[in-house]
């Protein structure tokens, strides 16, 4: 669990430094840890949508809907994403 805080709060870094795919590499990392990382599957999917990859960006925020149907941040992830690949 550890280990797994520490791993979100160094892809927090990476995003915020504008390193997406280090950020990305550190999610897929906790994910597969832990299937239900609602924390992992955000940050990754705002480091897809940087590399322009919107359709795997949108997998990942409908993922953190289906851990916390209210996560209003992961719905309009999910908007600005659709809206990306059209």
């Amino acid at each position: 669990m550890l280990l797994q805080a520490g791993r979100l709060n160094v892809a927090a870094c990476h995003l915020k430094r504008g390193e997406w795919i280090e950020a990305r590499d550190m999610c897929n990392k906790a994910v597969e840890e832990n299937g239900d990382a609602e924390k992992a599957y955000f940050r990754r999917g705002e480091a897809l949508m940087q590399l322009q990859d919107h359709d795997e960006a949108r997998k990942d925020f409908e993922r953190v809907l289906q851990l916390d149907p209210d996560n209003k941040a992961a719905k309009n992830k999910v908007v600005v994403c659709q809206q990306e690949i059209k």
